[in-house]
């Protein structure tokens, strides 16, 4: 889905240790006789993360268990192999009682009955609605949101020292820094709509139409509208000056912008530790329009999902919401 207002790349991977803090310090009413229960009844909890989160959770884990008796296992796994090992293993009564894993897996594990609804309560007022609404299925939230991210316009302050006020400004900035592109937007072999949705939605074109409440009408398909018309003849353009191409992947964009062949890359917040590592001060600003109207990307949300089989439902949920 899509979030309509610009929220800093930077901030949200800053949110990431806010929120897992957060969950062991929003302790409730009557929280000592919860925990009294949960150490009553129950020893251990397993929760899946990767190797990013593992890291930050081990201080998470240690409150908790110091609050509550009840002893958290840890377990690192590849964020790409998490999603389908739920699939096969919590079936069959393994697996976590808690994951890691990005709102996009929702409507598979909650369809294929890998995971059950978390119950939120007061603290539903804490989050974003667009993290919230990111893990509702079928009127059930299934995921307590911990970050929330989008792609942004990353700068190079040294090329470009001020944000493009427009799209004509990043080729006139690009022009007097006399780099071989005027921005990088990863594009591949088979296109990445993702990351060029901001453009699209910047020509009005979106996927889907809205309803008046503002969600999105899945039966209504408006992508190829005239507003989306115009938005292909854009990138058309874009191709044939040589500034959209596809060849230019993933790797081979932050390659570029790492080697100072661009004053922009449209990106996200899994690329700015590769970029500063390669010793590029930036800055992240809006991505300008080219279509006229507001730029909106896509919003992804990450969060922790509970099992439909946890043996240990009381303290994984209070492990979670507490």
């Amino acid at each position: 889905m899509a979030v309509f207002s610009k929220r800093s790349i930077v901030a949200a991977a800053a949110m990431t240790s806010a929120m897992l803090v957060a969950l062991t310090g929003c302790g409730s009413t009557g929280a000592s006789n919860t925990n009294a229960s949960i150490s009553a009844g129950s020893s251990t909890i397993t929760v899946w993360a990767d190797a990013d989160h593992t890291a930050t959770l081990k201080s998470v884990a240690a409150e908790f268990t110091k609050k509550t008796g009840v002893k958290v296992k840890l377990v690192q796994k590849d964020m790409g192999s998490i999603e389908q090992d739920m699939i096969t293993q919590i079936p069959a009564g393994k697996g976590p009682d808690v994951a890691i894993g990005p709102n996009d897996w929702t409507g598979l594990l909650a369809t294929d009955g890998v995971i059950q609804p978390i119950e939120l309560g007061n603290m539903k007022s804490a989050y974003q609605k667009v993290a919230i609404d990111a893990f509702n299925y079928n009127g059930n939230i299934y995921g307590l949101p911990y970050s929330v991210e989008n792609v942004a316009l990353i700068r190079n302050t040294q090329l470009a020292p001020n944000a493009p006020s427009s799209w004509d400004d990043m080729a006139t900035t690009a022009t007097a820094a006399k780099t071989k592109y005027p921005y990088l937007l990863q594009v591949g072999s088979q296109g990445d709509s993702y990351t060029m949705y901001p453009v699209q939605t910047s020509f009005g074109s979106f996927v889907f139409g809205q309803n008046s409440d503002g969600s999105y009408n899945a039966k209504k398909l408006t992508v190829g509208d005239a507003n989306g018309l115009a938005f292909a003849k854009w990138v058309q353009t874009q191709a044939k000056a040589g500034n959209l191409s596809t060849s230019m992947t993933a790797d081979i964009a932050l390659s570029k912008f790492e080697q100072g062949q661009s004053p922009y890359i449209i990106t996200g917040p899994w690329n700015i530790s590769a970029i500063q590592k390669a010793g590029i001060k930036i800055a992240v600003d809006p991505i300008p329009s080219a279509g006229g109207q507001a730029a909106k990307p896509f919003v992804g949300v990450n969060g922790f999902f509970l099992s439909a089989k946890s043996k240990n439902k009381l303290a994984a949920t209070n492990f979670l919401t507490t």
